[in-house]
């Protein structure tokens, strides 16, 4: 919902709501995440968090034309959860033949509070908190 629509449901729902009890309703957008991905990551198979830095690792494959997609981010700065799944080659393609060890790492902002991130495809979860 965006932050208009919460402003208009405010005045619709009751009109002696000013318009500084609206924009406190309003949430605080997502920030831009750093997000750097590799193919030869040292960490283990799995989600792990260090510091600001939570990095989503395959562990060994195959081949090259693994890797992992962030395909959702919600919650607020301090409430983040976060949806991954696994990038598979295409059926039939070509690909490189050497070991690889797709990951992803994210910067989180510092204000982050509570993390939860999820596998799309086996919908495991993994929650981090300070």
């Amino acid at each position: 919902m965006s932050n208009n629509t919460v402003c208009m449901l405010c005045l619709i729902g009751a009109l002696s709501l000013s318009t500084s009890a609206c924009s406190m309703m309003q949430r605080t957008p997502m920030p831009t995440l750093a997000i750097t991905a590799s193919n030869h990551c040292a960490d283990p198979a799995g989600v792990a968090m260090r510091g600001n830095a939570v990095t989503i690792a395959l562990g060994s494959r195959p081949t090259t034309g693994y890797g992992v997609d962030l395909v959702n981010q919600a919650g607020r700065v301090t409430d983040m959860v976060l949806t991954f799944q696994e990038k598979k080659p295409a059926p039939n393609t070509m690909q490189g033949q050497m070991m690889t060890s797709p990951c992803l790492q994210i910067m989180l902002p510092t204000e982050w509070q509570k993390l939860t991130v999820i596998d799309q495809e086996s919908q495991q979860h993994w929650h981090f908190s300070r």
